[in-house]
């Protein structure tokens, strides 16, 4: 039987969805892809992480697609991960925090 671990990574936050549960839309750089989506956190957040999320994304969203708000990729968050899939799919994700100091541009997949 194989243990499985969590593992850490920083991401872009893409965009969120308020509906059925909030969820926040990750993306990370590839060496060929940028800001490719891989995944959704909906776990771990605290009603102020929330609420301040909130406020910042009102100012920065592009645009509405079903029930996704996109915003400007300026933000970044670190999470944990149990596994991924072959297309980078991020699995079991929980929110760990935000980081307000992070540039996206360093948000990348490590091979």
């Amino acid at each position: 039987m194989k243990i499985k671990n969590f593992k850490t990574i920083d991401a872009i936050i893409l965009g969120y969805r308020t509906e059925p549960q909030f969820g926040l839309v990750l993306g990370l750089h590839f060496k060929t892809v940028r800001y490719k989506p891989v995944g959704i956190v909906e776990f771990g957040f605290r009603v102020d992480d929330k609420r301040a999320f909130l406020e910042i994304a009102k100012q920065i969203q592009t645009r509405i697609d079903k029930k996704t708000y996109w915003i400007e990729p300026m933000l970044c968050c670190q999470i944990q991960y149990l596994e991924r899939t072959d297309q980078h799919q991020l699995r079991t994700t929980i929110f760990k925090g935000f980081l307000f100091d992070k540039d996206p541009e360093n948000c990348y997949w490590t091979y």
